[in-house]
């Protein structure tokens, strides 16, 4: 709930992000909807729409209309614009009404924790990536035959590192040149 200390963490971090990485940068994108998130949350709708149309805008530039990430962004703009036609048509009620007006509470919902932990794991880079129970056991299967080539030629060194005093050679006697002329 420290909207204020969270908008101006994620307005920085949207300034360097566009510094560092470009203004079209994904990582922009993302701190555009950031940014959207908490003025959304502080029904501020008009920049919440700002800067979700910017996130939206660099989403379907980078990876087209049929993208998840796409996807998302357009859904969150039409949530964002739904509120603030509500908001809208709340305040045109209390104009219009005064203190008798039928005021609908505005829908604000609380990221998930999980989308919470997505978003901090996208930030830094952590990726995860759904695996089948096939792809499990493949994988698994290579770093079992990895370590075993691993541990064969670990220990094929130490066989060779181990001197057998009967594979010596025999020092030889050292060759000295005659001066001998005949």
């Amino acid at each position: 709930m420290e909207y204020e200390l969270s908008l101006r963490f994620l307005e920085n971090a949207l300034a360097i992000n566009s510094k560092y990485h470009g203004a079209k940068s994904l990582k922009v994108a993302l701190s555009h909807h950031l940014v959207a998130r908490v003025y959304a949350s502080k029904a501020e709708f008009r920049s919440a729409l700002q800067h979700e149309k910017e996130g939206y805008t660099i989403y379907k530039t980078q990876f087209g209309e049929q993208n998840e990430k796409t996807k998302e962004s357009s859904e969150y703009l039409k949530y964002l614009t739904q509120q603030a036609v509500a908001l809208q048509r709340t305040m045109n009620e209390i104009y219009k009404n005064g203190s008798n007006a039928n005021i609908k509470p505005l829908k604000f919902t609380a990221p998930s924790m999980s989308s919470v932990l997505e978003l901090l794991n996208t930030i830094n880079g952590i990726l995860f990536i759904p695996l089948s129970q096939k792809d499990m056991d493949n994988l698994r299967a290579e770093v079992q035959q990895r370590h075993i080539l691993h541990e064969t030629i670990k220990g094929n060194h130490a066989h060779l590192e181990v001197e057998d005093p009967l594979m010596k050679p025999e020092p030889k006697e050292p060759c000295i040149p005659s001066t001998e002329t005949t």
